[in-house]
Order: structure tokens, then C-alpha cells, then sequence
């Protein structure tokens, strides 16, 4: 399909999709028009789901809603979860799977807006640079503050707490009496068993989900916006060099044109390059990683390999870096990083928790 066409559908799913609807049952029989009941029980039931969201004779019912964001990144990059027949979009569920594809999907995004600013030079060029920085921070903050396997913080409180469980070498054996320090084992951690994303936590579990989402959909923004000020920069410096007798005003519209090319090609390249990488990290991640199925196949609970997906963030942590050492060389900051502190992790998670929760430091 076209550009356009790719676009306006891409944004309709997204729009559509990023809640899916639910409807009171209201004693309304399946032979209305709806197919079945919700069948897990982390909806709620009765709630039904109807995506036609006004008629409910003409309901698109599914055993659950359908993430269609999900879906588009299960295309677009690679997907999550596993491969079970009975469970084929059970990476809804696989939040840590999400977590790392979209901070995949956010050093793509930086590496591309980067890759934008610096090809050009302008008087716009740091407050570019400046914005996409900002939002970059924010939007890697809010993914990996929520990852039990890269927030050591939320890992060990998870485990005090009793929501998950990890499984680690050996410690020597405590002295008798001396306290476990659930802390210390969580971060030795190899794997990790967790409930799947179904409010087992005490978070509130969708709120962070709108929050991801559209932090990191900013970024897209960021971009658009960028290029659309590039674009007209270049319409009004090749007008006035059709306009003007002023020696050499076209030969440097000719530069930038060849420079723009260049930087097309380019993109292209690694762009390519990258998706594919993409596409294997998530592999990585999902090869590793194990579900335990409960009652109607939906998964019970899923097992991580630590190690595995710490390696996978790490090595896309040097790609976002770059490009933010980059920005943030044009925005003449002196801090070059956007990968968070344990610290700040810790305190992102902390605002998120019940005022009496405590987190082990």
C-alpha cells in the first residue's frame, strides 16, 4: 500500500485499538449477537467485548479483547510471547517481552531522530534536539522503571512482596536466625516466574500501559514534526534560490539535496539492518522464555531467563545511547545519557505504589 494509505490505517488501529471496548452483558444471550463471554478472568466477567461500541447485534466478539497496538508491533517489529496454538496472542500477556520490544522500537526511534536533526544544519537544531532528548528520557524511564528484569528495585520488592519468584545460585548458608535478603537474591536472579500481567501487582496496571504507549508514540511525533520543519526550510532556501541572481544560492540547494539523499540512503540501510536485528533479539527473548498454561490455555504464569534479556536491552541500550549522545551534543547538554539510574527507577516505581508500600534500597 501507499505511504498515506499505511499511515491512516496505522493510526486507525492504533486509535481503535488502544483500549478495546467492553460491554455489560446485561443478561443480553449469545444467540443476540455475541459470540461468547469474556473468558478470562482478569476482565471481570460479564463484560463482553463489543468493538462495534454502539450495536450490540453487530459485535465483533473474541474470546478476549484484541489488542490491535499489540498486533501492529507483532508486524511492524517482531512478536511476543510464544507459539502455542491455543494461546496465539498470549503476548498480551508477556509484559516483559512488550517492555523490551518497545525499547527496541525507542532506540530505533532515537538512532532515525538523531540520524534527522544532525543532517541539517539550522538555528532550530537544538530546540530539536532538546524536545526528542527529553522525551526520550521520559519515555526509556517509564519502560524500564517497570521491568522486573532490568529494575533490580522493583525486581527484589516484587519478590518481598510474594508476586514473583526468582530462582539464583546458591548464597552460603545464613546463620540461624539471620533474615533472608530478598534484595541480594533478586538481584543474583537467572530466572524469574511471574503472574501474568493481570493486576497481581500492586500497580495500576493499564494506566502505566496508556502511559508507555503514548510516551513512546511521542517520539513518532517528535520526528514528524522535525521533518516537516526540515521540509519547509528547504522549500523556502529553494525558492529564494530561483528567486535571487545571488552567485552560488543554487549550487548550495544542489549540496543540501545530495546531502538529503544521502541521508535517505542511509536510513534505509540501517534502518533494514536494524528491524532485522530487532526481529532476533526478540527471538532471543522469546526462545528463552517459558509459559505455564492455566485453565483454557490462556498462561498461568511465565518463567524469564534473566540473564537473556538483560543481554537483549544492553545491547539496544548502546544504540540509544549513541544517538542520545548525539542530541544531546547539539542540544549542548552536558548530560549525554538516556539510560535511567537505579535511583531513578526506584523513585519513578515508587510513585506508582500505595503511600504505605515500602521498597527495599
Amino acid at each position: 500500500m501507499s505511504d498515506p494509505e499505511f499511515i491512516a490505517l496505522s493510526a486507525k488501529n492504533i486509535y481503535e485499538g488502544l483500549f478495546p471496548h467492553l460491554q455489560y452483558n446485561g443478561g443480553i444471550k449469545e444467540e443476540a449477537g455475541y459470540d461468547s463471554l469474556v473468558a478470562e478472568e482478569s476482565n471481570n466477567r460479564p463484560y463482553m467485548v463489543n468493538l462495534q461500541r454502539d450495536d450490540p447485534k453487530k459485535s465483533d466478539s473474541r474470546a478476549r479483547p484484541d489488542q490491535r497496538v499489540n498486533r501492529y508491533l507483532d508486524c511492524y517489529i517482531a512478536p511476543v510471547g510464544t507459539d502455542e496454538p491455543q494461546t496465539s496472542t498470549d503476548g498480551d500477556y508477556d509484559l516483559e517481552g512488550r517492555l523490551l520490544r518497545a525499547h527496541i522500537l525507542l532506540a530505533l526511534l532515537g538512532s532515525y531522530g538523531a540520524e534527522l536533526v544532525t543532517s541539517v544544519p539550522s538555528k532550530r537544531q537544538p530546540e530539536q534536539a532538546t524536545r526528542l532528548l527529553g522525551h526520550l528520557r521520559d519515555a526509556e524511564l517509564s519502560l524500564r522503571s517497570a521491568s522486573l528484569v532490568v529494575n533490580p528495585g522493583l525486581r527484589g520488592y516484587a519478590v518481598e512482596q510474594g508476586w514473583a519468584v526468582v530462582a539464583a545460585p546458591l548464597p552460603p548458608a545464613p546463620a540461624v536466625g539471620t533474615p533472608v535478603d530478598q534484595q541480594a537474591l533478586a538481584n543474583a536472579a537467572t530466572s524469574l516466574s511471574v503472574h501474568q500481567d493481570r493486576g497481581a501487582g500492586p500497580i495500576l496496571r493499564w494506566h502505566g500501559y496508556a502511559t508507555r504507549v503514548l510516551r513512546v508514540l511521542q517520539i513518532g511525533v517528535d520526528i514528524q514534526v522535525i521533518d516537516a520543519q526540515q521540509s519547509l526550510d528547504r522549500v523556502t532556501n529553494l525558492i529564494a534560490a530561483l528567486t535571487t541572481n545571488a552567485p552560488g544560492a543554487l549550487q548550495n540547494i544542489l549540496k543540501d539535496a545530495v546531502r538529503g539523499m544521502a541521508t535517505v540512503q542511509k536510513v534505509q540501510l540501517f534502518g533494514n539492518a536494524m528491524r532485522r536485528d530487532a526481529s532476533e533479539s526478540l527471538a532471543s527473548h522469546r526462545r528463552s522464555l517459558t509459559a505455564v498454561a492455566g485453565p483454557g490455555g490462556a498462561p498461568l504464569k511465565w518463567l524469564y531467563d534473566v540473564k537473556t534479556d538483560q543481554l537483549e536491552w544492553t545491547l539496544w541500550d548502546a544504540r540509544l545511547e549513541r544517538a542520545c549522545k548525539l542530541l544531546s551534543a547539539v542540544a549542548k547538554q552536558t548530560d549525554a545519557g538516556c539510560v535511567p539510574s537505579a535511583e531513578a527507577m526506584q523513585s519513578a516505581i515508587k510513585l506508582e505504589l500505595p503511600p504505605d508500600a515500602k521498597m527495599g534500597s
